[in-house]
């Protein structure tokens, strides 16, 4: 997730007083209690006391449950003179069905400010919904008083987050002082598709703002959209506050409150809006690329097991299916039923453990982005497990060795015999020279004794 500090408006920067009505809340504010029914004259007010209750108003229904804490609205309508019209404890969670409306009707002069929708202590206020549940609020009127505001929801110690597909729109009333949609102490998130519109009401003062932050709160926009609109800017900011997106976003202003006719302008999070419009749109833009695999490879290191190496261009999750070889493709989404490999971040991944069993198989491995997206699977090839071919694999620097080794030995063999050879061939050779020599001797010796004996023969004769 990008985190972009943003001056996004240079509205003043002066630490403004936390409401007066908020330091002022009386001790009996408890008027309507569950179970009872709401009282158009008074707070409807909520505690975190062991009781649960729940009813109908009107043509509405409404329930809560106090172990959650969770208020949940079907179609309510419900309206009251008092300056606040409900108060709900820290970490309460509204569920929305249907159309609602919260409406602070007061009116006074030189007493108090007025809240639709006021949330005490430091948790978080979660506005929530599953069926595209509406909720409008109200705040009333007030005149004179230093400090005397009006806002549609106030956290002054908390956070505001909207989820689901809840849609909520939050109206400041009228001041003499400052009249906000949303006033917030920390942070504002918002996701997946819900909608926040905030409206800065009127104002004889120059502080008219759809939002306003008061400490070092964060505008979170995880998805879905915000809008804001204020007679004197749309958001006040201070230096404390930042703008954070996981992702490109576009946004709209206008020097008006109303909407602007142009299309918003793309940002990919590293633009800065300097201007101080009074209309602001943020939404994100749809993710709807799928991440890319590339780069595969697989090898197989028994029967039953293999590692897989891949490169993927999202963080993610990460799954794998295995098939025989030669089965029908299997589609993405069939792949997310198979193993999940984990949380993968963008880049290489490696070592991949993967289950096999006996036999030549495809692996296809897809993965998941944040926006649901899923990758083409990409598929690896694992023939069957050859022992022979696994031990070379893993041992080629001893294969080779020894292949080495033996084609030596091999020309040390064929050297010798050449040599034992010649060497052969040479005593055969010698000793025929040899036999011939001593042959050649004996004829020569019978030769001289033939002639001795010849000349000894004729001497005899002679006498």
């Amino acid at each position: 997730m990008k985190k972009i500090k943003k001056q996004l408006f240079s509205a003043m920067i002066a630490f403004f007083v936390g409401l007066a009505f908020f330091a002022s809340l009386p001790s009996n504010v408890k008027a309507a209690y569950p179970p009872d029914d709401p009282d158009p004259t008074k707070v409807w007010y909520f505690s975190s006391e062991d009781i649960n209750g729940g009813g109908t108003y009107g043509e509405g229904q409404w329930q809560w449950i106090n172990e959650t804490k969770t208020l949940t609205f079907t179609n309510m309508n419900f309206s009251t003179t008092n300056y606040i019209a409900l108060y709900l404890p820290k970490d309460t969670t509204i569920v929305l069905n249907g159309e609602n409306t919260i409406t602070s009707t007061y009116e006074a002069l030189y007493k108090t400010g007025s809240v639709a929708i006021f949330s005490s202590g430091a948790g978080t206020l979660t506005i929530t919904s599953t069926t595209g549940g509406t909720l409008n609020v109200t705040s009333g009127a007030t005149q004179g008083g230093d400090g005397y505001q009006s806002a549609g929801i106030y956290v002054p110690n908390g956070d505001l987050v909207l989820s689901g597909d809840a849609v909520v729109t939050a109206n400041g009333g009228s001041s003499d002082n400052a009249c906000i949609g949303v006033q917030i102490g920390n942070d504002i998130t918002i996701n997946d598709r819900a909608t926040l519109t905030a409206n800065g009401g009127k104002t004889s003062t120059d502080e008219s703002y759809g939002l306003k932050f008061e400490k070092e709160g964060n505008l979170i926009i995880n998805g879905g959209s915000v809008i804001a609109k204020g007679d004197s800017n749309a958001i006040k900011w201070n230096e404390k506050n930042t703008f954070i997106v996981p992702r490109k976003y576009t946004y709209w202003t206008n020097s008006t409150k109303e909407d602007p006719l142009s299309r918003g302008t793309v940002s990919d999070g590293n633009d800065t809006i300097d201007e101080t419009p009074r209309f602001v749109k943020i939404e994100l833009i749809p993710d709807t690329t799928p991440p890319v695999l590339s780069e595969g490879n697989i090898s197989r290191t028994s029967h039953t097991e293999a590692t897989a190496d891949f490169t993927t261009d999202e963080e993610g999750k990460a799954y794998y299916l295995v098939v025989e070889k030669g089965d029908s493709a299997p589609t993405g989404d069939d792949v997310t039923k198979g193993t999940f490999i984990g949380d993968i971040d963008e880049g290489e991944i490696t070592e991949v453990e993967i289950a096999l069993t006996k036999g030549a198989k495809d692996v296809y491995i897809v993965v998941v982005d944040e926006a649901d997206n899923i990758s083409i699977p990409l598929v690896l090839e694992v023939t069957a497990f050859n022992p022979i071919t696994a031990f070379i694999s893993e041992n080629t620097t001893l294969v080779i060795a020894m292949a080495v080794s033996v084609v030596m030995l091999l020309i040390v063999f064929v050297i010798f015999k050449k040599r034992r050879k010649a060497t052969v061939n040479k005593e055969v050779v010698d000793k025929d020279k040899q036999e011939e020599q001593v042959k050649q001797e004996e004829q020569d010796k019978q030769e001289e004794q033939d002639k001795q004996d010849k000349q000894d023969k004729q001497d005899k004769q002679d006498e």
